[in-house]
């Protein structure tokens, strides 16, 4: 996340300095930590709802498992987070060397934002399954830079087309640079 995005923003938009959005991001991560749940409420996943799961997950779907609950954060959250970051800074670098349409990228990025929906909600439920309230609200602070990123996509792609794709190698989509 960010790695295309951050620095077109910075360079466009005048008044997002890096200072000022480390500044935000510190203000969000402690106002996370302080509403997450307590840490006697913090727990590790029981023997018995992790065996329940290996169980269920042998008939249902790891999907089913991680959007209900039995699984620990760290299954939810570093599977996504890592296909999450492969297919967005994938997609940015075909996009900007022509190898990848921009209507592609448009159709890679409303995927990557409805899954992305999924992993929130299920991150978010799966907080209280860790040692420490400062991984839970790590863990939800990414999730949320998620959307801030997929805001400045949007952004880009509206305001700043032709300084994030390049016109110039496109000639069949060439409209969409306008």
């Amino acid at each position: 996340m960010f790695f295309f995005t951050l620095p077109v923003i910075s360079e466009q938009v005048v008044f997002l300095s890096p200072w000022l959005l480390s500044g935000i991001t510190l203000m969000l991560l402690v106002l996370l930590y302080i509403s997450s749940p307590l840490s006697e409420y913090h727990l590790e996943v029981p023997t018995k709802l992790h065996q329940d799961s290996e169980h269920i997950r042998s008939v249902a779907p790891y999907f089913y498992d991680a959007w209900y609950g039995r699984l620990p954060l760290w299954q939810v959250f570093w599977p996504f987070c890592i296909v999450l970051n492969i297919l967005l800074a994938g997609g940015d670098w075909l996009v900007r060397n022509t190898a990848f349409s921009v209507p592609s990228w448009d159709t890679l990025l409303l995927t990557c934002l409805t899954t992305t929906l999924w992993w929130t909600i299920a991150t978010w439920r799966m907080s209280i399954y860790t040692g420490h309230r400062m991984w839970s609200a790590a863990a939800r602070l990414v999730t949320l830079a998620a959307f801030l990123d997929f805001g400045f996509r949007i952004f880009i792609r509206i305001k700043f087309p032709r300084v994030f794709f390049d016109c110039q190698g496109m000639f069949f989509d060439y409209s969409s640079c306008f």
